[in-house]
């Protein structure tokens, strides 16, 4: 079909549900066309402008819930992101401000989660010279300390003193004001000197102690955040399970106490939800290329972000190649080239970018 006669099929199929679908096929094969005839696009497809990141997902959020106050079904809508986790605490702040149901799945260190902070500061303050901002932050784990508020004294007293070690800190903590012995510690310190294996079992009780605390007493059903930290306990327990089994087939494989702190911090947890019934959906644009959606907002649409710029090859640059290939009379592609389509294409499509 040539250029004039898409232009005269959307002219015919506009106020017709066909436009959209006309649109998106005309544009998907005359994309990256060098003179490509422009085609108005009606209400299919829509440019939105914002100042910076966060207002951008303001504005991306301002007209999602006007279609979900407009009768949308929230899985009919979805935003997609270059690197949504790089985008996660922004938009939980922001959708979850203009309350928002939506599912973004990713993927957060260890370390980021309650339960996974409270482990390796604990690892930190009995085998390693840990601050006392690692004992502070073992104490703050959820379900630690039944009165968090100790936690909150025990700063006040170490930053007057101008403490800066956890050994200063629990002296603070057990002498000066009096609270209980911090036997976790012992216990640690005690495994460590009995033998890696020993050191293994004992940290695997206290990863299933700490987040068995704050559930004592009851049965719930976990919410969000508890969730996190139940996968956290999953992958943190199956970690030191393989450790453990390594080190009984070899002894020589024993991690020292840096190397198994540093090991358990580059543990990963699937956090988040799952796309479903109720939710937006928040992904990564690859990850929505089999998905029907009614409405779809393309975030992050400045210049180097997306489509994002190719790495240049390591030897040669493009023109290089380009040169060399064309005095040998061959053909090469250069980077980033490739096919590039767009298919099932939803009746509204949002791209958005923001200024820097």
């Amino acid at each position: 079909m040539k250029s004039a006669e898409d232009a005269a099929l959307v002219g015919a199929a506009s106020g017709s549900s066909l436009t959209t679908r006309l649109v998106w096929a005309i544009g998907q094969r005359r994309l990256f066309e060098e003179d490509p005839v422009r085609v108005a696009p009606g209400g299919a497809v829509r440019l939105l402008a914002a100042g910076g990141e966060r207002a951008e997902v303001e504005l991306v959020a301002a007209e999602v819930l006007a279609l979900l106050r407009d009768g949308r079904p929230a899985e009919e809508i979805a935003v997609a992101f270059r690197a949504p986790e790089r985008s996660a605490a922004l938009v939980e702040q922001v959708f979850g401000a203009y309350g928002i149901p939506y599912a973004l799945e990713r993927r957060i260190a260890f370390g980021h989660t309650a339960l996974g902070r409270g482990l390796l500061a604990l690892v930190r303050c009995a085998l390693l010279d840990g601050s006392a901002d690692d004992l502070l932050t073992w104490l703050r784990t959820p379900g630690k300390l039944d009165r968090p508020e100790l936690a909150d004294a025990l700063e006040v007293a170490v930053r007057r003193a101008g403490i800066r070690r956890a050994a200063e800190a629990r002296r603070v903590w057990e002498e000066d004001q009096g609270r209980f012995p911090l036997e976790e510690l012992d216990r640690l310190q005690g495994a460590a000197q009995a033998g890696p294996l020993a050191l293994l079992e004992e940290l695997q009780r206290r990863l299933a102690a700490l987040f068995a605390r704050p559930l004592r007493g009851r049965a719930p059903v976990l919410e969000a955040d508890e969730l996190v930290d139940a996968r956290a306990l999953a992958v943190g327990a199956a970690a030191i399970a393989e450790l453990h089994a390594l080190v009984r087939a070899d002894p020589r494989l024993a991690p020292d106490p840096p190397a198994l702190a540093a090991l358990l911090a580059t543990l990963e947890v699937r956090a988040g939800e799952r796309p479903g019934p109720g939710r937006v959906w928040v992904a990564h644009p690859l990850s929505l290329r089999a998905r029907r959606c009614r409405a779809l907002f393309l975030c992050g649409l400045q210049e180097g972000e997306f489509p994002r710029r190719p790495r240049p090859d390591p030897f040669l640059a493009d023109g290089d190649r380009r040169e060399l290939a064309q005095a040998a009379g061959q053909c090469v592609r250069s980077q980033g080239s490739g096919n590039r389509s767009v298919h099932g294409a939803p009746p509204m499509t949002l791209p958005s970018y923001h200024g820097k």
